[in-house]
Formats: C-alpha cells, sequence, structure tokens
C-alpha cells in the first residue's frame, strides 16, 4: 500500500512531537486529502509493536498518524502489568492490549483474548502473527457471559465494529452476526489457569454478564485487577448502569476503585456510581495488592 507523501510528512510530526496540540487536526487534514483510503494499514504503535489497522475506522483512524490508541488507559495498563503475569483481553476488537500484553508478560507469562465478531476476530489472528505469534497468547472466538449459550452479535451500520454489542442498543440499522458465549470460568478450567493477574474488560455493555460467570477469578488466594469500561449508555439496555459493576466486584473480593480520567491522564477514587452518572473507564485493585496501592491513588497522574 502506497501512503501519499502529504500523510508521510504529517505523520513525521505527529508521531515524534511531544505538543499534543493541534495533532488530531493534522492528521485529519491528511486523511480528507488521502484519495482512496484503504481497508487495511499496517501502523506502528509508539511502543515498537506493529498492527493492521482500518484507517476509515472512527477507533483507527489517528494510529497511523500517531502510534497510540487510548493512551492514558495503555500507559495504566504499562504500569500494572508485568513479567509472568497471566492476563484476559475480554472484548479484544483488533488486538491492541492484546499484543501490548504480550510485550508486557514476556515469555513467561500468558495472555488470553476473547473476541466474538468473526471478521475482527480475524484481524486479531493476523496481528498477534505480526507480532511473531508467541505461543503464550491464546485467541478465542467467543463471546463471555453467565451462561453458555449462542447469541445475536449486533454490528451498527456507521459505526466503528469495535462497538459490536450482544444488545441492540435501542439502535436502528444493524446486522447480526451468531456467536457461542460461554462462561469465563468453564474456560478458565479448560485451560488449566487458576491464577489471573489482570483483565481488562469492554464488551459494550455485556460486563456485568462476564462477572456472573467469572467466580473462579475472586476465589484465588489474590483476585485480579481489573480494567473495566462501566458506561451507563451500553449497560442500561442489559438492564443496569455503572454503579452495579462496582456494587458485584465489591461484594465478591475487598477492592479499591479509580476511575480514569482519560483526558487529564490522573486516577481519582470512587465508592461508585449514582444513578444517572454516565460511568467511567474503573482500574480495580484488590486491597491486598499492596504494591499497586503504595504507586496508586486518588490524583495519581498516568
Amino acid at each position: 500500500m502506497t501512503v501519499p507523501l502529504l500523510a508521510k510528512l504529517v505523520r513525521l510530526y505527529t508521531f515524534h512531537t511531544p505538543v499534543r496540540r493541534g495533532r488530531h487536526r493534522l492528521a485529519n487534514l491528511a486523511i480528507a486529502r488521502w484519495r482512496n483510503l484503504p481497508d487495511a494499514l499496517e501502523v506502528f504503535t509508539r511502543g515498537g509493536d506493529r498492527l493492521v489497522v482500518d484507517p476509515r475506522s472512527t477507533m483507527w483512524r489517528y494510529a497511523y498518524f500517531h502510534g497510540e490508541y487510548e493512551p492514558a488507559l495503555t500507559r495504566l495498563t504499562t504500569r500494572v502489568v508485568g513479567r509472568g503475569d497471566t492476563c484476559l483481553d475480554i472484548g479484544a476488537n483488533i488486538g491492541w492490549y492484546t499484543v501490548l500484553l504480550r510485550r508486557l508478560v514476556g515469555s513467561s507469562g500468558a495472555v488470553h483474548a476473547f473476541e466474538p465478531n468473526p471478521p475482527v476476530f480475524a484481524r486479531l489472528v493476523e496481528n498477534v502473527a505480526l507480532a511473531g505469534a508467541p505461543p503464550n497468547v491464546y485467541l478465542h472466538p467467543l463471546g463471555l457471559g453467565r451462561e453458555t449459550r449462542a447469541a445475536d452479535l449486533h454490528v451498527f451500520e456507521g459505526i466503528a465494529d469495535g462497538h459490536a454489542s450482544m444488545s441492540d442498543q435501542g439502535r436502528a440499522g444493524f446486522s447480526t452476526v451468531s456467536c457461542p458465549v460461554r462462561r469465563l470460568d468453564d474456560v478458565l478450567k479448560e485451560s488449566g489457569l487458576d491464577r489471573v493477574s489482570f483483565v481488562k474488560m469492554d464488551v459494550e455493555g455485556a460486563e456485568l454478564g462476564v462477572l456472573e460467570g467469572a467466580g473462579r477469578l475472586f476465589s484465588q488466594p489474590t483476585p485480579p485487577v481489573w480494567l473495566i469500561e462501566m458506561a451507563r449508555e451500553t449497560a442500561r439496555t442489559f438492564g443496569y448502569g455503572p454503579g452495579a459493576l462496582v456494587d458485584f466486584l465489591r461484594s465478591s473480593a475487598a477492592y479499591r476503585f479509580f476511575a480514569v480520567d482519560e483526558a487529564a491522564g490522573r486516577l481519582h477514587e470512587i465508592q461508585g456510581f449514582p444513578p444517572g452518572d454516565v460511568g467511567a473507564n474503573v482500574l480495580c485493585v484488590p486491597v491486598s495488592r499492596a504494591d499497586l496501592m503504595a504507586a496508586l491513588g486518588d490524583g495519581t497522574r498516568v
């Protein structure tokens, strides 16, 4: 794929400059002038990984120019995951976090990634192959929930595939694809996993069902750290609000909860979400993890 000269010049600046202001505008200019924008483009991340993305997607349009995606959450993940950890990427999409986690855990750790959308899963497989197809990265083409079943995954017109959901989210204009759903407890047992260190979860409102099928994680001597999207808009069509996720985790193990202010790049400790709150991405840290608790606190920069 030949990248236009303007796009190359803009990337040369936006990828390397420490000045964040104005980067999106420059990237948008280059995208607007880029005729026949491809559906697959190999990009390099700031961490040194390679990924194939669809630059037409609003989710990934800046990856080529900036080399990053969800920068605050990415930085936070690098702080809480270490060598030898076993991690789960639930709602892996095309593999941004899967590939990042594989680098962080090294050869002595393991990563299990779950993605139910077949074409997105195919891109996940491609990106893990670009990372050398490490034998300690396991890819599961399925969704997770409170019970084993077949489910309809809703893929919405005009919205990035990463927002596909088990709910129609009250929207019109979608197609559906049937996908298998399993309990995480069953997958962990079959995989012989009795210790998980970190779980990243973003499943567009189905988070509570995943937790309800994951009791084994809370019976570990030390339960895992979770980084969870707790969003009112996606959860509401499943019949709950973001506060229900905090309540479930608190009833399952001793946790402290830190909302991620992605714009400011800071953590703020919360006790829950009041009714009507829009929610946030939340880092859930077991109280027993004194090593992390010493480093994390209200207002901590990430």
